[in-house]
């Protein structure tokens, strides 16, 4: 199963969100490798060392070498763009300043697919932006995924959201740190703190997840009804497994 089949005729895919950006950006460098498609892995946040591993790392400091970095992907090379080094985030890539992607994109050809991370969540299953956040590249036909991992229905809340702080002014409740959130209260924080986003589709991964108990089921079968009722197109899947289903109502 192809996850670029998600996607369509997509350009230039952004990944946004937790529980799984990182694995879907890492999945679909994979997939058009297997295709025979250019494809340029960039990152717009902090990113750790060890993640994409199998990518050649190239840490631009302007963007003339960001633009050699282009060149050299769409010859073939399997490279992870990051941007010039970050003294306050020791161990960790810094990202590509926005505003050289559409120099990038002129210079690319025509068929690459840009995988662009935009986000980072700790590794948490969702992510509650900053007004600053997520740090999407000035692109035209920017394809944006809004990633969030089921596991947040069996996680408390402080190991489950990145900043909770955030959620809890959001939806105007005092929700205790060891509380895990419902279905209702996580699709409600998504339709509120994400409207301002243009998503084109939320993905929903670790569904793996719900074949262990009736109730992960039920309420990971109820969180996907919710978002499909409001977003674009959804979709929940496993990564670890390799597989995805669109949800229609």
């Amino acid at each position: 199963m192809m996850f670029l089949e998600l996607f369509g005729a997509a350009e230039n895919i952004v990944v946004i969100g937790g529980g799984g950006k990182t694995s879907l950006v890492g999945r679909l460098e994979e997939e058009c490798r297997h295709c025979g498609r250019p494809a340029l892995v960039a990152v717009t946040t902090h990113l750790g060392r060890s993640q994409l591993a199998r990518l050649a790392r190239l840490q631009a400091g302007s963007q003339e070498e960001a633009l050699t970095a282009a060149s050299r992907a769409a010859g073939g090379e399997r490279l992870l763009l990051a941007g010039p080094r970050d003294e306050s985030a020791p161990g960790k890539l810094g990202g590509v300043p926005v505003a050289w992607f559409p120099a990038l994109r002129r210079a690319a050809p025509a068929d690459m697919l840009f995988i662009i991370e935009a986000d980072g969540s700790r590794g948490l299953p969702l992510k509650a932006h900053r007004p600053d956040e997520p740090p999407l590249p000035l692109l035209d036909n920017m394809f944006l995924a809004a990633v969030i991992g089921l596991e947040l229905l069996r996680r408390p809340l402080l190991e489950a959201v990145h900043r909770p702080e955030i959620l809890k002014t959001v939806l105007g409740e005092d929700i205790d740190d060891q509380t895990t959130l419902s279905p209702a209260q996580a699709a409600a924080f998504v339709r509120s703190a994400w409207a301002r986003l243009p998503i084109d589709l939320i993905f929903l991964n670790q569904a793996d997840i719900l074949a262990e108990s009736d109730s992960l089921r039920r309420r990971g079968r109820e969180l996907a009804v919710f978002l499909a009722a409001h977003a674009r197109r959804t979709a929940w899947g496993s990564l670890n497994e390799g597989w995805f289903r669109e949800i229609s109502l």
